[in-house]
């Protein structure tokens, strides 16, 4: 498995010529190149053309957006929070669902786009639940 890919550039023509060697040597049938990348001109064409392309893109329309970062949770891990903290979650679910349907804005103004993954979701909802669990109960 290649992370990243898009941020080597120059070290993909080389991958692009051992994939070519490893190919004319006949290497083993079960051989498989796993790489991840984001969208870019700079990976040759002929990696391209070899892969199969799977795309990840969030949902379109603030329902589905908020749908999908409300079902990331388990159904055990929000059956076991207080509602304090249910309530809380669903706003960082709200807020996640806005800021992934915003960046379809862009053209008409709405120019920074906050790069607000799923995982930076997770890592709120820690961060939520340490801080519930530290304050006793206490007002928000």
């Amino acid at each position: 498995i290649l992370n990243n890919v898009h941020l080597m550039p120059n070290w993909l023509v080389e991958l692009e010529k051992k994939l070519d060697e490893y190919s004319s040597d006949g290497s083993h049938s079960k051989f498989r190149v796993f790489l991840t990348s984001d969208p870019s001109k700079s990976i040759p064409v002929g990696i391209l053309n070899r892969c199969i392309k799977l795309t990840n893109e969030p949902p379109t329309g603030l329902k589905a957006n908020l749908k999908r970062a409300w079902c990331f949770f388990s159904k055990e891990s929000i059956d076991d929070a207080d509602s304090k903290t249910k309530s809380i979650l669903f706003g960082l679910c709200h807020f996640h669902s806005i800021l992934m349907e915003r960046k379809q804005f862009g053209p008409m103004g709405f120019n920074m786009k906050y790069p607000f993954s799923i995982g930076d979701l997770r890592d709120s909802a820690t961060c939520l639940q340490n801080y519930m669990d530290n304050s006793g109960g206490g007002k928000i």
